[in-house]
C-alpha cells in the first residue's frame, strides 16, 4: 500500500492553493477592474478640507461640469469676465 507523507501532502495542499488561486485571480480582477473604471468616486478616507477635491478630480472620467452639461445657475462666482 502506498503511504502519504507530510511532503506529499503538502506538496498537494500548495498545487490546490495555486490552482484554485488562478482559477478566481481572473474573474475577481476584471470585477474589480470593471469597479474602478465605472465608479463615479474613488474610495478616500480624508479628513482635510480639499479631499472631496482630490476625490472630484481623480475620479470621475468625465467632468460633467467642465462640458456644460449641468444647468448653470445664475451667480457672480460663476461669471466669465
Amino acid at each position: 500500500m502506498n503511504k502519504i507523507n507530510a511532503n506529499n501532502a503538502n506538496v498537494f495542499v500548495g498545487k490546490l492553493g495555486d490552482l484554485l488561486f488562478k482559477a478566481v485571480d481572473k474573474p475577481l480582477g476584471m470585477a474589480i477592474n470593471w469597479g474602478r473604471l465605472w465608479s463615479l468616486w474613488p474610495v478616500h478616507i480624508e479628513t482635510a478640507c480639499c479631499s472631496i477635491e482630490f476625490g472630484a478630480a481623480s475620479g470621475p472620467r468625465y467632468d460633467v461640469e467642465r462640458f456644460g452639461i449641468i444647468e448653470a445657475f445664475g451667480s457672480l462666482r460663476q461669471c466669465d469676465l
